[in-house]
């Protein structure tokens, strides 16, 4: 994490917490220069950094919505040494993975509609209408309601009751 915070810091972050160790590992928080805020972690445990977890109640994608893609986008280039590939959008514009290998491990896109900059996380349930459901018996607030996105599987976008937004999803090929 050490390391890692230190490229962060040269590829033009800010560190807001450096490396700490908070018991079950090390983590510090960085503001890359599109302006999101990211936690770097790494547990004590011997945890594999080429085999995430995956599958139901795993984080299956992350997205970054940026006030400045090209920094953002070469901020993960030159900090964590990832690749980028563009995808092109229906509206004409691009989306932008950021690969590890072969293997994407999150999204790049533009922050809209006055928002500040963010990170929006998926992750996988069983059911995403009874998931929604629960959710808002807890607090919790649906943003966009349950919907089909065609190749990704059911999707919804909620916030949680101090505000915090995440995504739930059922990939199209999951068997649960």
């Amino acid at each position: 994490v050490a390391a890692a915070t230190a490229a962060a810091q040269g590829a033009g972050a800010t560190v807001v917490m450096p490396p700490t160790d908070i018991g079950h590992g090390v983590s510090s928080t960085v503001v890359e220069p599109g302006g999101t805020t990211l936690a770097l972690f790494r547990s004590h445990q011997d945890a594999s950094e080429s085999d995430p977890p995956t599958g139901l109640h795993s984080i299956a994608w992350t997205e970054l919505f940026s006030a400045d893609v090209p920094a953002t986008l070469a901020f993960f280039e030159g900090a964590l040494g990832l690749q980028r590939k563009g995808v092109p959008t229906g509206e004409g514009g691009t989306y932008w993975m950021l690969l590890h290998g072969e293997r994407g491990v999150a999204g790049v896109t533009d922050v809209t509609g006055g928002a500040a900059p963010h990170v929006l996380s998926w992750a996988v349930v069983e059911d995403v209408d009874a998931a929604v459901e629960r959710a808002r018996r807890a607090g919790g607030v649906v943003d966009t309601p349950p919907f089909e996105y065609p190749g990704y599987g059911r999707m919804a976008i909620l916030r949680d009751p101090a505000g915090g937004r995440f995504g739930l999803m059922k990939p199209p090929d999951q068997a649960v």
